[in-house]
């Protein structure tokens, strides 16, 4: 990724946020704060679905009462722009038919879109596969950073005041330097204390593996984190073990974080279905709000790659070739 785009995520020009009318007050908070950050301009943007894509779990409209659907949805823009320009950030409403995501990426794209912003009610099994979710096809979708308010977030979260604290959460196994360069673009711009984690997963290994495991994943970040240029020398590295999710969600730290910053990458129908992918889990339960980043076509390749070698070596008894190369 390229500094000037970098820059332009750090600092965003356009914000897109995409609502479904019954999140309108969570959602007005967080895109005025981040708005004024950067003197952003909003685009806030309803799609309505055809009937053919509707299905029994989408949410109405909060003030869906009498009138056609296009009247009540545009009574709620219109609302909610005139309370985000009130507060101090300009705002576009847009209103738009067909699929939320495609419509939505396809804005971000002839907008020249810098972030979208989104909230979720991190549905699970059935209602997931059959109502999808908005939040998690942008995350898989969009190019620009996407940022989620989970359904645990109050709106004092990512306040549009200095400080604060921000947390990059790490994986080993792909690429993460764009990532990390967004977040310490971003930490700079919010003069916010950055702390960068990776979780050692459980395994079946001796202590001694373990505290080698641990000592490999401080030496990787380390490395990392002094490769990457705007990463601050005082920024806390944090090593820990066990799930993913929990170990990010803990209670004796996460209450600390203002904002999270992860990779997002493809799913697939199981993890539709569930709702069970690291970046799933700790949107369900965080109390701030979590910027994903997908991966480049390249690196989404590579990871690709990457696992299906791992899924073959398994297969063939060849797990040990991969672990320790």
């Amino acid at each position: 990724m390229n500094a000037e785009t970098l820059q332009r995520w750090a600092n965003p020009r356009v914000i897109l946020v995409a609502t479904n009318l019954a999140d309108a007050q969570i959602l007005t908070f967080h895109a005025t704060s981040q708005a004024r950050e950067s003197g952003a301009k909003i685009l806030l943007v309803h799609v309505l679905r055809p009937p053919s894509l509707q299905s029994e779990f989408d949410p109405p409209p909060a003030s869906l009462l009498t009138g056609s659907q296009e009247a009540v949805a545009w009574e709620v823009l219109d609302r909610m722009t005139r309370l985000i320009e009130w507060q101090g950030a300009p705002c576009e409403p847009l209103l738009a038919h067909g699929d939320p995501v495609a419509e939505i990426a396809a804005l971000v794209q002839s907008r020249e879109v810098d972030r979208v912003i989104v909230a979720t009610r991190s549905a699970r099994g059935l209602e997931r596969l059959l109502a999808g979710s908005v939040a998690e096809g942008l995350m898989s979708a969009v190019d620009v950073p996407v940022c989620v308010i989970g359904p645990h977030v109050v709106a004092g979260a990512l306040s549009a005041m200095p400080g604060g604290q921000m947390l990059v959460a790490l994986s080993l196994q792909h690429d993460r330097a764009d990532c990390l360069r967004f977040a310490g673009l971003l930490a700079s711009r919010r003069r916010s204390a950055l702390t960068l984690m990776h979780v050692v997963e459980d395994g079946r290994r001796t202590e001694q593996e373990r505290a080698t495991a641990r000592d490999a994943a401080q030496t990787s970040i380390a490395a990392l984190a002094a490769s990457v240029p705007g990463i601050p020398p005082g920024a806390s590295i944090v090593i820990r073990e066990g799930a993913v999710a929990k170990s990010i969600l803990s209670s004796d730290i996460c209450p600390e974080w203002d904002l999270i910053v992860m990779g997002a990458s493809s799913r697939g129908v199981v993890t539709k279905l569930l709702g069970n992918s690291v970046v799933d889990r700790v949107i369900a339960d965080a109390r701030c709000p979590v910027i994903t980043i997908r991966p480049s076509a390249e690196q989404q390749r590579s990871l690709r790659l990457s696992e299906a070698e791992a899924q073959f070596l398994n297969r063939t008894g060849g797990t040990e070739q991969i672990r320790h190369r």
